[in-house]
């Protein structure tokens, strides 16, 4: 099996984004992420991520603004969004080569992109992790948003 995922790494890297419905590997995402304004904290949960994004408040506080999963599917993972009390909006996982908002990353990152178009803002969401380094971003017609964000803990089971 290990050798299978060398295999596909090195087929991969090459053109970033060509195997961009596999899962993301929970030992890369998995942990918790700070930056200036905003955290993430994503903790593994069976085959799936959990997760939960926090922001600063004015007295310098992390405050949970939304609840995060990454659920397994044949296709790589279903990235699912619930901020406050709204209803969960799903993003599936799509080629970053196929997204309508590119972003540039460097190629030795791995990145993921996940959409729906039919959601008003964002429509895509992606992420980028080289090293101990994530950037996040949101975007959707006329805008879009980005977090850079440093591994503060290691992978928890909760």
């Amino acid at each position: 099996m290990p050798r299978l995922r060398l295999a596909l790494l090195l087929v991969c890297a090459p053109v970033l984004g060509a195997c961009a419905s596999m899962p993301p590997d929970a030992k890369l995402l998995c942990g918790t992420w700070q930056g200036e304004a905003m955290s993430e904290r994503w903790w593994v949960d069976g085959r799936d991520l959990r997760g939960e994004g926090r922001t600063r408040d004015d007295a310098g506080e992390y405050q949970l603004i939304e609840r995060l999963a990454l659920r397994h599917h044949r296709r790589g993972h279903v990235y699912v969004a619930q901020p406050g009390e709204a209803e969960p909006t799903e993003f599936a996982p799509i080629d970053p080569s196929e997204a309508r908002y590119p972003v540039q990353v460097p190629a030795s990152a791995q990145v993921w992109v996940w959409a729906n178009y039919e959601h008003d803002f964002p429509q895509e969401i992606h992420y980028t992790v080289l090293g101990d380094r994530l950037e996040t971003s949101i975007a959707g017609p006329g805008a879009g948003m980005g977090w850079k964000l440093e591994r503060s803990r290691p992978c928890e089971t909760n």
